[in-house]
């Protein structure tokens, strides 16, 4: 991510994030670009911001930008709206979201979360058909290599109560899937 900002500065290109499904803690952090230590100049957000409860995105960006975009004549304003905006009732479930990360330690408990899931996935890791995996925080990736389906062992975790379980998503890595959620694609 550091590259990315230096590039985009280097070039005068806006840097957009999409932290939509790592936000709100899923990689130790508010938002991952913060262990970067850099900043986009638009951040795009949504499913935690209400706590994956209702429908909501939000795109951030930079007084700069913004200023840019400001102005009492259409022609010059940015006139654009999102699908799941200006919704009162996920507007007030996000507010509600943002008072529990303030009020509660929602990061330490992800940290935590995120040790015990490890710890259910670990078996993946050493499946002889993974070469490399890789995580951060919440976040989970394997590198699984294809073999004819007549010679797949299976590659799935059980279910493991409100835990964990894991299914093959497309033949190069796996999709976590949390709480006894089961996603077909």
């Amino acid at each position: 991510m550091k590259r990315a900002r230096e590039l985009c500065d280097r070039h005068q290109v806006h840097l957009v994030l999409d932290e939509i499904a790592v936000g709100f803690g899923r990689t130790g952090t508010l938002f991952a670009h913060e262990q970067a230590g850099i900043r986009p100049d638009f951040l795009c957000i949504s499913k935690g911001l209400t706590g994956g409860t209702l429908p909501l995105s939000v795109v951030l960006t930079t007084d700069a930008v913004y200023a840019a975009f400001y102005d009492d004549e259409v022609a010059r304003g940015f006139l654009h709206s999102h699908s799941y905006t200006c919704n009162p009732l996920a507007c007030r479930a996000a507010l509600a979201t943002l008072d529990l990360f303030a009020q509660t330690d929602a990061l330490r408990q992800n940290l935590g979360t995120s040790e015990r899931l490890a710890a259910q996935f670990a078996p993946i890791s050493k499946h002889p058909r993974v070469r490399f995996d890789r995580r951060k925080g919440m976040v989970f990736a394997w590198h699984v290599l294809s073999t004819p389906a007549r010679l797949r062992p299976p590659l799935c975790l059980p279910r493991a109560g409100a835990g964990a379980a894991a299914a093959p998503h497309r033949p190069h890595d796996l999709r976590h899937l949390i709480d006894d959620a089961l996603v077909r694609q």
